[in-house]
């Protein structure tokens, strides 16, 4: 099975380890993000009710728009070690 694997990816000898591993923490990454996003809108829901969430997609829409603007603004200035860790702190 590793054969075929390596052959359909295109991979070399010695990557199928790496690749296995990337694609692990990509999954893991992605599950974190998308597990939880069904409670958190069940527990706004029934704390707040469903006639206020279009309002809270609309603020936190113009939260991402000022944090990206504030993110540009920075990075234009900085390299970007610099910017992530001036972020970071």
């Amino acid at each position: 099975m590793q054969k075929m694997v390596t052959k359909f990816f295109g991979l070399h000898d010695g990557d199928t380890k790496r690749a296995f591993l990337m694609f692990g923490y990509i999954f893991i990454v992605i599950a974190t993000i998308l597990i939880p996003k069904p409670l958190r809108n069940s527990l706004f829901i029934t704390n707040l009710g469903a006639d206020k969430l279009p309002v809270a997609f609309i603020f936190v829409s113009l939260a991402s728009v000022l944090v990206i603007g504030f993110y540009t603004k920075i990075s234009n200035r900085f390299t970007l070690g610099r910017s992530s860790l001036l972020l970071s702190t």
